[in-house]
C-alpha cells in the first residue's frame, strides 16, 4: 500500500494528476521546489551552464523551462543532470548562439 502511496505522489508531483489526500497547494510548493533543486543542478554542473545562465539569463531559463515540461527528473547530481540538459538544448536546437564553451566542469 504504501509502494502504490508513493507511486500515485509521484505522478502527482511529475504529471500533475491528481492526487486527492493531498493538499493542492502543498502538492503546488513541492514541484516549485523539485524544479528549483533541477534548476540549481545544471547550473552547477558545469561552468558552461553557469557562465551561459550568467551571460543570458531569460534564454536559459526558457531552455530550462521547455525541458522540465518534457524531460522528467531523474537525476541525483549535478553533473547527471547538466549533461542531459545540454544534451537535450543541443538536440533541440536550444543552445545559445556560438554553443557553449568547452568546459563542463563545475
Amino acid at each position: 500500500m504504501l509502494k502504490e502511496l508513493q507511486g500515485r505522489l509521484l505522478k502527482a508531483i511529475l504529471e500533475f494528476a491528481p492526487f486527492e489526500e493531498v493538499d493542492p497547494d502543498g502538492l503546488e510548493l513541492t514541484r516549485l521546489i523539485v524544479k528549483k533543486l533541477r534548476f540549481e543542478l545544471i547550473v552547477r554542473g558545469g561552468s558552461d551552464l553557469e557562465a551561459w545562465f550568467d551571460r543570458d539569463p531569460a534564454a536559459f531559463t526558457a531552455a530550462f523551462k521547455a525541458y522540465d515540461r518534457v524531460v522528467p527528473p531523474r537525476s541525483w547530481f549535478p553533473r547527471e543532470e547538466a549533461e542531459k540538459f545540454r544534451a537535450w538544448c543541443s538536440e533541440s536546437g536550444l543552445l545559445p548562439p556560438g554553443g557553449l564553451s568547452s568546459s563542463k566542469n563545475a
